[in-house]
């Protein structure tokens, strides 16, 4: 959404993100051992194009192979910078394909109380 601000000079757009949730599931199983890094640039890309924060982006993520893990919930992080270098120390498990058991897991995490958004509405 774009407000229009009149300014003396010039018109300017300000951008307003709407809240959203973002979750990731990293595949680490050992068929992907070689495109690991690649996921992680993915993911590093799509964060830096994103406003994060309490209000607006809140990110969750998930590494999969044989079993499932949660890396990191959307409270565990409130700025950009902290997801960032949360990425930087993410390391490759390895193991068996098991994504049906990563999209049970998040459906799960999703369920928490702790992950659920609360609106607040102007009336």
């Amino acid at each position: 959404m774009c407000e229009q601000k009149i300014c003396a000079i010039s018109a300017r757009c300000v951008i307003r993100a709407s809240p959203l949730d973002l979750i990731f599931i990293l595949d680490s199983s050992g068929s992907l051992r070689d495109k690991f890094q690649d996921e992680i640039d993915v993911i590093r890309r799509i964060i830096k194009h994103v406003t994060i924060g309490e209000f607006a982006t809140r990110v969750m993520l998930i590494q999969f192979s044989g079993t499932q893990h949660l890396e990191f919930n959307f409270h565990k992080f409130t700025t950009r910078g902290e997801l960032l270098a949360a990425l930087d120390v993410l390391r490759h498990v390895s193991g068996i394909t098991r994504i049906g058991g990563a999209f049970e897991f998040a459906l799960e995490a999703l369920k928490n109380p702790v992950n659920v958004r609360r609106l607040v509405q102007d009336n």
